[in-house]
């Protein structure tokens, strides 16, 4: 490729990782650098040059007269082509269209599908490309010899799977079905459980529905226990756990984020660990991939694996899992389907619920204290799609303040932060209400600039001593010491969050200490945390606070969604303040349109019962 203001060449060579050519990333980066401008262009193929009214109007709107290429957008797509051509030649007009498609695919994972329909890839080729049929199954046909595609009719509809997804998704119904037809170490057929010793033990008396989730998970070689908050979720994880354990079984419980595995751990008394953490996964510092020590070579040396929150579990990890679980380990899963689906492809745990394969309890019944809760009982209210009366009670512990104006909202949000143990909460990161702005004012409020605090330009703000910060980024690597003991290890992951306690403006680190585990960070190690003062919906997901604050704005209808609200809603232990208005909390309740992904692991097990046991 020559120079920038020069003649671009034929692309030949691709960066199959990422999607685009390298001639593409590297035009990206030319244009940053000649031109001071945001390379958002990635060319296709030029036969021009770059012109002066591409270097006075700005990449998008200059550029993208003279040359064919990816540009970012907000169009329906999610991806915009150029409609202006440029004398591609057959070959050219190949790798075209083929990497429309693998980007097309990579977007839609993205987004959480595990694959695309045939006919939404086809009717954005012809849209964008102006492609015709005959041009798209070409395309596909080439991808799929190349092994970066699979074409399957097998769940009803011809569809569009990246390789790897194909296979994770195949491999986890198959592995499914292994886990769930063995023969576990358990029950006898036909054998009942006397629940009254585990009951004396923990001082409890089970439910009919509990017992039913407890004998379904010491029955079977795979099960699932979903329920809302107050149906008594964590008292049957400690259940299932003593009463495996009495059996002479060892027993692993596992979550899919740190603080997840803190919860439980604390609520239960049990030790708990990530399902990273479980897997032994480790990352290459080249590649920044992540391995697993444990795997179908090295497998798992339980009898039973408990996992907590399954519902945040996405496809690939799910995958990761069951490989290395071998025959005759029991898995239990526990979680609400309700709340936000994985941020990962897949809607794993209310597929396998759905599909009516694997051996399945739903807790409905909310306990007598939890009746007794604003929180509980909103909640649920919610999930049903009812717009709950909130009458803002002195002893609610959930209100809604009715504030319209966005700056009203936000000096509300400001006050009530003050109170110790809360966290604000926020379905998106941009706007007046967003988890940007409102860590910087958030930041302001609670801790403010001061001379004898050090701080440093971090992002597009300032990290202060004091500031309350987040692990965004798992590193099974970083070193952490334990306080006043000095016991040391290592690991801190996604969703840990902590507390900025010396910046050393010499040595030019940050000391953090996450709940006792202190870490110390060069600047260039920054990058793996954010403020935490306020976060989104997402990264609170598995987490449990004292009190929650929460705006309530109109948002895009994929972040203002019912489920967004009933996750956070039910983060909290003590009190709920939400802060917004009418008409985006009925909206909220009102859209339930988030939970349907493209997945065909329901099918797949579907397919497992109706075909006689066919694995697909």
């Amino acid at each position: 490729m020559t120079e920038i203001s020069g003649v671009l060449t034929k692309i030949k060579y691709m960066n199959t990782e990422s999607g685009f050519t390298i001639a593409q990333i590297k035009l990206s980066k030319d244009i940053e650098l000649e031109m001071g401008t945001d390379g958002e262009l990635f060319s296709l193929e030029a036969g021009r040059q770059i012109t002066a009214k591409g270097k006075l109007g700005g990449i998008k709107e200059g550029v993208k007269g003279e040359f064919h290429g990816y540009f970012t957008s907000d169009n329906k797509w999610g991806l915009q082509f150029n409609v202006v051509r440029v004398n591609l030649d057959e070959e050219s007009r190949s790798l075209e269209v083929d990497m429309a498609v693998k980007s097309f695919l990579s977007r839609s994972v993205a987004d959480g599908n595990t694959y695309e329909t045939e006919e939404r890839l086809l009717d954005f080729l012809m849209a964008e490309l102006s492609a015709d049929e005959e041009e798209a199954i070409n395309s596909f046909n080439r991808l799929t010899m190349d092994g970066e595609v699979m074409a399957d009719q097998s769940i009803g509809v011809p569809v569009i799977y990246q390789n790897s997804m194909f296979e994770a998704e195949t491999r986890v119904c198959g592995n499914l079905y292994r886990l769930s037809e063995a023969d576990a170490d358990g029950l006898e057929e036909g054998e009942e459980i006397d629940f009254s010793p585990i009951e004396k033990k923990m001082n409890v008396i089970l439910s009919e529905s509990q017992k039913e989730a407890i004998f379904g998970a010491v029955s079977n070689g795979v099960s699932v226990i979903t329920g809302g908050p107050g149906t008594g979720k964590t008292t049957i994880i400690r259940a299932i756990y003593r009463f495996l354990r009495d059996m002479g079984h060892l027993v692993a419980i596992a979550a899919p984020t740190g603080r997840a595995a803190k919860r439980i751990k604390d609520s239960t008394g049990y030790n708990a660990v990530t399902i990273h953490r479980l897997l032994e996964a480790t990352v290459d510092e080249k590649t920044e991939k992540t391995y697993f020590r444990r795997n179908e070579n090295e497998p798992l040396e339980y009898d039973a694996v408990i996992i907590d929150e399954a519902s945040m579990i996405d496809l690939k990890l799910m995958d990761r899992l069951l490989l290395a679980m071998p025959t005759g380990t029991r898995l239990v899963l526990v979680g609400d389907c309700d709340q936000l689906p994985p941020v990962g492809a897949g809607n794993v745990l209310r597929d396998i619920l759905e599909s009516g394969y694997i051996h399945s309890v739903i807790l409905r019944d909310i306990f007598r204290q939890a009746k007794e809760s604003k929180i509980i009982v909103t909640a649920h209210e919610i999930n049903r799609g009812e717009i709950p009366i909130l009458e803002n009670k002195d002893d609610d512990d959930l209100i809604f303040v009715n504030e319209n104006l966005g700056q009203k909202a936000l000096e509300d949000i400001i006050e009530a932060a003050k109170t110790v143990g809360t966290q604000v909460i926020a379905p998106s990161k941009r706007g007046i209400l967003g988890i940007e702005k409102l860590n910087q004012e958030l930041q302001s409020a609670l801790n403010p600039k001061a001379e004898w605090k050090n701080e440093i330009p971090f992002n597009d703000g300032i990290l202060r001593e004091g500031d309350r910060v987040m692990q965004i980024k798992n590193n099974y690597m970083r070193e952490w010491k334990i306080g006043l003991t000095g016991n040391e290890g290592s690991g801190l992951f996604n969703g840990d969050m902590g507390r900025v306690i010396d910046i050393n403006l010499i040595k030019e680190t940050v000391k953090i200490d996450f709940e006792d585990k202190i870490s110390t960070y060069t600047y260039g190690d920054l990058k793996e945390i954010s403020h935490s003062f306020a976060i989104t919906v997402h990264k609170s997901q598995g987490s449990e606070f004292d009190n929650v604050v929460m705006p309530v704005n109109m948002v895009g209808p994929l972040l203002g969604t019912r489920n967004m609200l009933y996750t956070a809603i039910t983060r909290a232990k003590k009190s709920v303040r939400l802060v917004g208005s009418q008409k985006a909390l009925h909206y909220m309740i009102e859209n339930n349109t988030n939970r349907d992904r493209n997945s065909g692991l329901k099918v797949r097990l579907m397919k497992l019962m109706e075909d006689n046991c066919q694995i697909y």
